[in-house]
């Protein structure tokens, strides 16, 4: 498990899941590459990133989206496919929901990135490209139940 100010992450699987709150940070940007290497130690063949965004999140700072373009378009090697997750509903959400579309779109990374509202749409954009090797919805519920606790824990 991996932790920072307003973050924590870990890998299980084809899947590295990171929860964050508040406003992405360069650190961690950094972790997500830190993920992805584990990732691909046991899946060579290319992994999915699940970001569990839901709760109080902020669109990050000009810097910090160029950086995190920068280091996408950089490491994009094994990554297979990247969702967001904003499970809240309501004007705030869905405005949230579309600019993460856009600045995603922006970035051109050769991977497919989603943004949805709930983890079974997650679970299939994840499927799409990582076919059998994800887990049922059940566990992912499991998995991103326990990124919360520890995320509440840590905080």
């Amino acid at each position: 498990m991996h932790r920072g100010p307003g973050w924590v992450a870990f890998t299980r699987g084809p899947i590295a899941y990171m929860r964050i709150h508040g406003a992405l940070t360069r650190e961690a940007v950094d972790a997500t590459r830190r993920l992805q290497l584990e990732g691909l130690a046991s899946r060579p063949a290319g992994m999915g990133f699940l970001l569990d965004a839901s709760g109080e999140v902020v669109l990050p700072s000009a810097d910090v989206r160029s950086y995190a373009a920068q280091m996408a378009a950089k490491h994009s090697d094994g990554l297979a496919v990247h969702v967001t997750i904003l499970e809240e509903t309501g004007f705030r959400a869905s405005a949230l929901r579309s600019a993460l579309t856009g600045i995603f779109f922006l970035a051109r990374t050769p991977y497919p990135r989603h943004v949805v509202g709930d983890l079974e749409s997650a679970r299939d954009r994840l499927t799409a490209v990582l076919g059998d090797d994800v887990p049922p919805l059940a566990s992912m519920r499991g998995e991103v139940e326990a990124l919360r606790r520890a995320f509440s824990t840590a905080s």
